[in-house]
């Protein structure tokens, strides 16, 4: 066998190698339950930023976000909640994700983007329920617990908040998916974000970046490549915050990058380097 033809073999069994790697990864994040997941760390105040040039700001205090009732809102001129009450980040596969949220969360993705897919792709809300609710789906919730009101003896009403992760209201979610992406060459295990929703009352206070923080920390564990997400080009705020504030760049398998100049969303990625490793899984 000549020099060419040995060194296309060995460029053919490292991909294969490659790839196997990175098909593994991916099913392993694709098994784990929400106690594997919190058992990971990923939920850990002080996480940081996954790649190189990264511009995610610290997490900020969860116990400083605070929603409450629509009255307790329309009391108070700044929009915040008058009782402070923690949010809590739990993640969920399709499978663990209490039945009463799921309407809830349905809720939250059609009152905030609706509208922009009306005004871009067209909305077909059975289709937008079978993706978000596809048995390969996977949720991090920000959650207010549920509270439950006792009496001190000095007659002071004082709040004690549930901990488990099947009680509370959603205010906000991430639908994400762990998959080999086809569109990379060769294929590459990817975490992709395909929605962030918050509720408007805890909106513009870290929650967001919070909760990116978190993805992308799970996306450092699970040994992924890249993350991805999609974009409307309409959507300037999405943009900024994706590009600006967390240091998401247009993916090379984006319509922009490929001549598909009249295509209304972009792809946005960020890669996943892991420490020591040169990146590989």
């Amino acid at each position: 066998m000549g020099a060419g033809k040995k060194a296309r073999s060995k460029g053919r069994k490292a991909r294969k190698v490659t790839v196997a790697a990175h098909r593994e990864a991916t099913i392993k994040a694709l098994a784990l339950s929400p106690e594997d997941m919190r058992s990971l760390g990923v939920f850990e105040a002080d996480i940081g930023p996954c790649g190189a040039g990264a511009t995610v700001p610290a997490p900020p205090d969860l116990s400083t976000l605070t929603i409450g009732s629509e009255r307790l809102r329309e009391n108070d001129q700044s929009g915040r909640a008058a009782v402070n009450s923690p949010i809590a980040l739990v993640y969920h596969t399709r499978a663990s994700l209490p039945t009463s949220w799921k309407e809830l969360l349905f809720a939250l993705f059609e009152a905030n983007m609706e509208e922009q897919y009306k005004s871009n792709w067209g909305y077909r809300e059975g289709e937008k329920r079978s993706e978000i609710f596809a048995s390969e789906s996977r949720y991090l919730v920000a959650v207010l617990p549920s509270s439950k009101m006792t009496q001190k003896e000095d007659g002071e009403q004082q709040q004690q908040q549930a901990q488990t992760q099947d009680s509370g209201t959603p205010v906000g979610f991430v639908h994400l998916r762990f998959v080999l992406d086809d569109d990379e060459d060769p294929p590459v295990a990817v975490l992709y974000v395909y929605e962030i929703q918050l509720a408007p009352s805890v909106q513009r206070q870290g929650l967001g970046a919070r909760m990116m923080a978190v993805v992308e920390a799970m996306a450092v564990k699970l040994r992924m490549k890249k993350l991805k997400l999609t974009v409307f080009k309409s959507n300037k705020a999405a943009l900024d915050f994706y590009e600006k504030k967390l240091g998401y760049v247009v993916d090379g398998t984006s319509p922009s990058r490929n001549r598909l100049l009249t295509e209304c969303y972009e792809i946005l990625s960020k890669e996943v380097i892991q420490a020591g490793k040169g990146g590989k899984p």
